[in-house]
């Protein structure tokens, strides 16, 4: 990562990389790597005119998840509320979890597009 960072043949690099920071602790390799060339590299960096930013998210509210349900499903978000509430709960609002139980559901044919239906109680 720092030689194509720094590298002067390379002149656009659009780098994303992903973590979920609560699973990951200071001794992690990852963590680790990252601090080595943070630290490493910041003269580099700023002499190549690099810009890294570092973005961490937060999970989200009850409302941002109900209107992510009522955006999915095509729905207002009265009728979203009840399966906004349920989704919030089971992934605390983290924003890969919410995902993949919203697949999860589409693929287990609990919840479907066109009529806006909330799932049983069986979740």
């Amino acid at each position: 990562m720092r030689l194509l960072m720094t590298s002067a043949d390379i002149h656009a690099l659009f780098f994303i990389g992903a973590y979920q920071d609560n699973e990951v602790n200071q001794e992690h390799p990852l963590v680790l790597r990252l601090t080595e060339i943070q630290k490493a590299t910041l003269t580099e960096i700023q002499k190549a005119k690099v810009v890294v930013n570092h973005i961490s998210l937060e999970p989200l509210t009850l409302a941002h998840v109900n209107q992510l349900i009522a955006d999915a499903l095509h729905c207002g978000s009265d009728k979203a509320f009840p399966l906004a509430e349920l989704l919030e709960r089971k992934t605390g609002g983290n924003p890969f979890f919410l995902n993949e139980f919203l697949k999860s559901l589409s693929v287990d044919e609990l919840l479907t597009l066109i009529s806006c239906t909330t799932v049983g109680n069986g979740i």
